[in-house]
């Protein structure tokens, strides 16, 4: 699970940093990408010694996410990003704690422990996001 997040930071940074009309939206996604990319790595080399093969591509559901994300209105993108970005943290808090407390594998569970406080900070830095006005920038004029 922890892997599929990753892949889908990974590939949903790149649609934001592509689409997103918005800096702070943009300096997020820039975040995710690097991130989740050097996460993923750790996370392969600490999947592959304890002998779990992680996922080569990504499931039915963050695929249909990322579609949503291609498909999204310009003036939607930023909320739509926002709003799939606060879910998946929260979800992978979770994760993140459970594994650290119940985790089988010595390894993995030090990296959940690990990982766990930058979950944290970026579910704070995309909340603090979806209460500002990045997600209403690109509002068309007709729905206000």
């Amino acid at each position: 699970k922890a892997s599929l997040a990753n892949m889908y930071g990974i590939e949903a940074g790149k649609i934001a940093l592509e689409r997103s009309q918005v800096r702070s939206v943009k300096d997020f996604a820039k975040i995710m990408v690097d991130g989740h990319s050097a996460g993923l790595a750790e996370l392969t080399t600490l999947s592959t010694a304890a002998m779990v093969t992680p996922p080569s591509a990504l499931d039915n559901d963050h695929m249909g996410k990322l579609d949503a994300l291609r498909k999204a209105s310009v003036e939607d993108f930023d909320d739509v990003y926002i709003d799939q970005q606060t879910e998946t943290h929260e979800n992978t808090l979770n994760l993140m704690k459970d594994f650290a407390s119940n985790g089988k594998d010595q390894g993995l569970q030090a990296f959940a422990s690990k990982m766990a406080p930058t979950v944290e900070q970026h579910l704070t830095t995309v909340k603090a996001l979806d209460q500002s006005d990045a997600d209403d920038v690109t509002e068309s004029p007709s729905k206000t």
